[in-house]
């Protein structure tokens, strides 16, 4: 995060800052007072100040509902307090109470995102589109302090309603997540999610396909025309490689070799660690379909609309639809997908540990974790392929 420096702030300067593309802290010269720029659009001033050979700073408030020269004025009586030798503790608290009066759900959406979701989560962009289908246009303008209890199951008896009962859990965790992240900032006194249950009970995830129950799939995704047909291929290689949706998702031939193994990049992996694949024969028969189909891309299964991967939540609502419903009868989650690979995997006698070496799954232990660096890349070529081989015998072939 760049902080460079400003003469000193003047409200045509401050108007005229652009939104950056990511946080930014603009500082007047020689002083701790400076502006904090969202990619949102969203300004707001803040104050760092030493007390006691200690750091600290304190968000003054939003502009332009916090005028520059009350901001000033805030600055002037902190430093007042701090040339005094007293703590300025009492008027940072004053300052905290009123910014929670000013602070709306959309500015708490926004700040959960940059300062939370954005920085732990690899998935973060599905916590924002989940904010930005059903929270944002109904809740944005309110007060983040008013809403209640009352209003966070009113808005999942909504979605529940439409008929999409798993996305009102999926809602509810993503605004338990951002309301205990603003407990944990100080920006609210309470989440009004405490004692809220999901909406939907959801099956112990314990799922495994069997053979006829495979077999019917892999038709039933060649047969359904109201789903991209990127797609059910996604859902083959999530098969046939025993990878996460994400993985798949975001698939590049750049990170395919030419002895036939995918690289993914420490970005994308779970465990922050790249991880080879073998991808056998099977493996690349989709990937030699997905090549045919446009745009010409690096990205494997680009979306048709944006060029781009498609989000994991494309996935999942396609499967919802009710088109696709009728010809996709099979009852399963795209992660089902990648629980059977591993389970048949290890019905066919391959080690547990070579399975765990494919899918990825990070090890405990101070063995594990310090001394064993072997790659395990026979093992897991030799497993992969046999995988495939089963696959392609269950399905009566690829095409």
């Amino acid at each position: 995060m760049k902080k460079p420096n400003l003469n000193r702030f003047t409200d045509a300067k401050i108007r005229g800052l652009r939104k950056p593309e990511k946080r930014t802290i603009l500082f007047e010269e020689g002083s701790g007072f400076g502006i904090r720029l969202e990619p949102s659009g969203r300004k707001s001033f803040i104050l760092f100040y030493w007390f006691n050979g200690k750091k600290d700073g304190v968000t003054l408030g939003q502009y332009p509902k916090l005028s520059l020269a009350d901001a000033h004025l805030k600055v002037a009586e902190i430093k007042k307090k701090i040339e005094k030798g007293e703590d300025p503790k009492v008027e940072i608290k004053e300052i905290q109470r009123a910014n929670r009066n000013f602070y709306s759900v959309q500015d708490l959406c926004d700040e959960y995102i940059e300062r939370y979701a954005r920085v732990r989560k690899k998935s973060w962009k599905e916590d924002q589109r989940i904010l930005e289908k059903d929270i944002i246009p109904i809740w944005k303008r309110r007060k983040a302090s008013d809403i209640k209890r009352k209003d966070v199951i009113n808005l999942l008896d909504t979605i529940v309603e439409r008929g999409a009962k798993i996305q009102a859990n999926r809602t509810l965790a993503v605004i338990r997540r951002m309301f205990n992240f603003a407990l944990e900032r100080d920006i609210l006194e309470f989440s009004p999610c405490n004692a809220v249950k999901a909406p939907a009970k959801e099956n112990i995830k314990d799922r495994v396909l069997s053979d006829e129950e495979i077999k019917a799939l892999w038709n039933q995704l060649d047969e359904c025309r109201s789903m991209d047909r990127r797609i059910g291929l996604i859902l083959k290689l999530m098969l046939l490689t025993g990878q996460r949706k994400i993985e798949c998702l975001h698939l590049k031939y750049s990170e395919i070799d030419n002895s036939g193994w995918w690289t993914i990049p420490k970005e994308i992996s779970k465990n922050g660690k790249p991880h080879r694949v073998f991808l056998s024969k099977q493996a690349k028969e989709i990937l030699s379909m997905a090549k045919e189909l446009p745009p010409n891309s690096d990205w494997v299964f680009p979306s048709p609309r944006t060029g781009k991967p498609f989000l994991g939540s494309s996935i999942d609502h396609a499967l919802r639809e009710k088109k696709t419903q009728v010809i996709i009868k099979t009852d399963f989650t795209p992660h089902d997908l990648r629980r059977t690979a591993s389970s048949v995997m290890t019905s066919m006698g391959i080690p547990r540990l070579t399975v765990s070496k494919i899918l990825n799954h990070s090890e405990a232990g101070v063995t594990a974790k310090h001394y064993d660096h072997y790659a395990y890349d026979k093992e897991k070529k030799g497993a992969l392929t046999k995988w495939g081989k089963k696959v392609e015998k269950i399905c009566g072939g690829i095409q």
